[in-house]
């Protein structure tokens, strides 16, 4: 993902990689190689799965135990889902507030926030904290 971010009074240009590591177990053993050197992260949930919404926090525990200082923001996903949701809004801005991060519901399939969450996470990147 290719962006373009303020800092100070320069516009700079930063290509993030992404990478998929949840969903099978297989890969728990390779995500510490994945985590290694990262700039920051994205851990989502999906609002329409509680599994995903309790994972975040041993998410947010293993990426930190490698990369402590890097920033991340956590998004629930599938917002545009409404009538599936069983992940309240509310229980998501908990979580985030008790790592400190940025929180965003958002949707793959409409866009809604994706390049939000993208700048917010390139932001604070730029600028730690």
């Amino acid at each position: 993902k290719a962006i373009t971010l303020q800092k100070e009074t320069e516009s700079v240009g930063m290509t993030m990689l992404i990478w998929d590591l949840a969903g099978s177990e297989k890969f728990d053993r390779m995500m510490s190689s994945y985590y290694r050197g990262a700039a920051g992260a994205i851990i989502v949930c999906d609002l329409t799965r509680q599994d995903t919404f309790q994972a975040i926090t041993r998410y947010v525990h293993d990426f930190w135990s490698i990369n402590a200082n890097a920033p991340l923001v956590i998004v629930g996903n599938k917002v545009d889902l409404i009538d599936d949701l069983v992940v309240a809004f509310e229980d998501l801005a908990v979580v985030s507030n008790e790592f400190q991060a940025p929180h965003f519901v958002s949707s793959s399939k409409t866009g809604e926030n994706v390049e939000t969450l993208f700048h917010t996470l390139g932001q604070d990147i730029l600028t730690p904290k």
